[in-house]
């Protein structure tokens, strides 16, 4: 029993010291009205999410031979998805909930523990960003990175910091069909569900298609 104890305090040393000394990425609101939430364009902005606490994942796409691969999205909701699950997170947040940064995309997010960090060096990077606490309790999704592309650090395993401004001054570039950017600095979302008018459509298909089967 004692010695089940002693490698558990162990290992949970080793995990506590392999995070601080990962890097950070550091996804800056900078200046002005910066890094704000939007989600659908159902106005000329889309409707603003300014009770913070959403999700937000710093991280990059590759092959699995470790060369960088952006997806293709096309206006099909379950491309989107697809993109999201082939999301490499190096790590993850979520936006503050109160104070003057709330509903805004601001955040130090260090590696997940336990991950390969390797595979994250000098790979440019992407951030995720979801209408929910966490990327399971998401319904939209963005998928962004910086129009001058940022880049993990050559040892992401080492300690340093990497800034990604969000600023109403820097240029983000949406990936189609996985956001937009309506304003400066300004994150809208795409929704990754069907909506209610084409489920209601498929079903209604679905029943005519069953319907002709019986005659």
């Amino acid at each position: 029993m004692k010695t089940k104890s002693l490698l558990l305090i162990t290992c949970a040393v080793g995990f506590m010291a392999s995070v601080s000394t990962a890097a950070t990425i550091t996804i800056s609101r900078g200046i002005g009205n910066a890094g704000i939430v939007a989600q659908n364009p159902a106005s000329a902005g889309g409707a603003l999410l300014a009770t913070g606490g959403y999700y937000i994942a710093a991280g990059t796409f590759t092959n699995g031979s470790g060369v960088t691969q952006e997806p293709i999205i096309t206006t099909e909701f379950s491309s989107l998805l697809a993109a999201v699950a082939s999301f490499d997170v190096f790590g993850s947040s979520t936006s503050p909930t109160s104070g003057t940064t709330l509903g805004t995309i601001s955040a130090g997010i260090t590696a997940l523990g336990g991950s390969d960090t390797s595979v994250f060096n000098t790979k440019e990077i992407y951030i995720l960003v979801g209408n929910g606490a966490t990327q399971a309790a998401s319904t939209a999704f963005g998928i962004f990175k910086m129009t001058t592309p940022v880049f993990f650090p050559a040892n992401v395993a080492a300690a340093g910091s990497t800034t990604v401004p969000t600023s109403s001054t820097a240029a983000i570039t949406p990936l189609a069909n996985a956001g937009s950017e309506p304003t400066p600095g300004t994150f809208q979302l795409a929704t990754a569900v069907p909506e209610p008018s084409a489920a209601l459509l498929g079903a209604i298909g679905a029943l005519g298609l069953l319907r002709r089967r019986r005659i």
